[in-house]
């Protein structure tokens, strides 16, 4: 059943704002809209979300509505919100995302769980384990086990110069960077030699969806994340 959409207060203070915006995406078929909006006027007002619900009553200006409005259209036209607002959680750790990576994803913690499994019942207390990531994209696999394994030390690879930068910040962001070396090259272009040791695992996800499938994803993933 179709909510009925209340007219728009003449001035918007934060929590009318989450509100009626929420009821508006709820109508539009969005799921979790709240969480959206929430996400949304956070970045726009440059605070975390708690902080919302602290000011709630605190009123937009006119510049600030603009800022948001802009936002929730992107979203509206199935921009995903990591890249509207520029980040991403996985593992509970925070990480940078642009266009030119994938977003990290829910599902890719259980890959990381499990080479940390296998981490610790193959190696025990090693005084290094290393590691090669194929693939890194935004790095979070590898940053993921460098904040998770003391004793690991990780070889990160990407074809892609872009996802390259974007990882080496996400490390800099989880102050990891010196237990990472990112490297620029295809994987069939990558010298085991060049780097003088061989490695104890070897971790990847990369795309896994073939081209007749890709035309049916959903337009959040088909029509702005990197193929």
């Amino acid at each position: 059943m179709i909510s009925q959409q209340k007219e728009p207060p003449q001035k918007w203070t934060v929590v009318e704002l989450i509100n009626w915006t929420a009821d508006y995406l709820k109508d539009k078929g969005l799921d979790n809209g709240r969480l959206i909006v929430e996400r949304l006027l956070a970045h726009t007002l440059q605070v975390d979300r708690v902080h919302l619900y602290l000011k709630f009553d605190r009123p937009l200006d006119s510049e600030e509505l603009s800022a948001f409005k802009a936002k929730l259209k992107r979203r509206l036209s199935h921009e995903p919100l990591q890249y509207i607002v520029g980040e991403a959680e996985f593992m509970s750790l925070p990480f940078h995302v642009s266009p030119g990576v994938l977003i990290p994803r829910p599902e890719t913690e259980v890959l990381v769980e499990a080479c940390l499994k296998l981490c610790r019942q193959e190696f025990s207390q090693p005084d290094r384990i290393d590691i090669l990531d194929i693939g890194t994209g935004s790095g979070n696999i590898a940053i993921a086990l460098a904040k998770n394994l003391n004793c690991a030390y990780i070889t990160a690879i990407d074809s892609s110069a872009e996802a390259i930068k974007v990882a080496r910040e996400n490390a800099a962001l989880n102050d990891v960077s010196d237990k990472i070396e990112f490297v620029h090259s295809p994987i069939e272009e990558f010298s085991l030699a060049e780097h003088g040791h061989c490695f104890d695992v070897v971790v990847s996800n990369p795309p896994y969806v073939t081209k007749s499938e890709y035309a049916s994803l959903p337009p959040e993933i088909r029509d702005y994340e990197p193929e």
